[in-house]
């Protein structure tokens, strides 16, 4: 069995072979391009013989959005900063997984991570480059709707009821695989209306992100976002 630092070892160098371009910084791997931050980091388990992956994508002009995220004051890029962000999951939709029996083992599930990692930002940036396009792709009236969806959503005892509700949400097809949130994304669009000098559509925006059932996102810390905004 592979230990946390042989595991580790393995990691280093199977991400500088397949991903040069990255940046890592205690198991989190970040890359700008020219409209997108890419974020990759490895975690220890809590049982500390495995190790999950979160990954996460930030359009570069916008700051940093930490403020929805669950660390207190993250000091560079990674998935907790990202308005996009989601937990690797294999085929069999697992989220944790053992360092392997082998180093040819965690060799070949850290590559086969990577490969993963990568196609899904190439996939990404392919389909919205700096994000210009989501602004009629999701205008007010439609976040507007996703957001009373979402409250349904939280309101509702019924699983099967949520996952329905879920998978009615305008931005939850956009982006399948990802969940997004409401008021990330409308604060993400908010700033992109703001450089359009579309003020009617920054104001609308934000007034979403105070809707009802968005007050386990829209966190008091995020405030400082809605004032760049003004």
């Amino acid at each position: 069995m592979i230990d946390a630092a042989g595991f580790r070892r393995i990691r280093r160098r199977v991400m500088k072979s397949l991903a040069p371009d990255f940046l890592e910084r205690k198991g989190i791997y970040t890359r700008k391009t020219e409209y997108q931050w890419h974020c990759i980091q490895f975690a220890s388990g809590k049982r500390g013989n495995q190790f999950c992956v979160d990954i996460g994508i930030h359009f570069a002009r916008l700051p940093g959005f930490e403020a929805f995220g669950c660390l207190p004051n993250p000091q560079h890029p990674e998935p907790d900063t990202c308005c996009f962000k989601r937990r690797w999951r294999n085929a069999d939709n697992e989220q944790l997984f053992p360092y392997g029996d082998s180093g040819d083992d965690a060799e070949q599930f850290v590559s086969t991570i990577a490969r993963d990692c990568l196609a899904t930002f190439e996939q990404f940036n392919a389909s919205w480059a700096n994000g210009d396009s989501l602004l009629s792709s999701l205008p007010p009236e439609t976040m507007r709707s996703d957001a009373a969806l979402f409250k349904q959503l939280m309101d509702s005892p019924d699983l099967a009821e949520k996952d329905r509700l879920s998978s009615k949400m305008a931005i939850r097809k956009m982006f399948p695989g990802w969940l997004p949130h409401v008021s990330p994304v409308c604060v993400m669009l908010a700033y992109f209306a703001k450089e359009t000098g579309d003020f009617q559509a920054v104001s609308d925006y934000i007034s979403i992100t105070s809707a009802p059932g968005q007050g386990h996102i829209m966190l008091p810390k995020a405030q400082p976002l809605i004032d760049g905004l003004r």
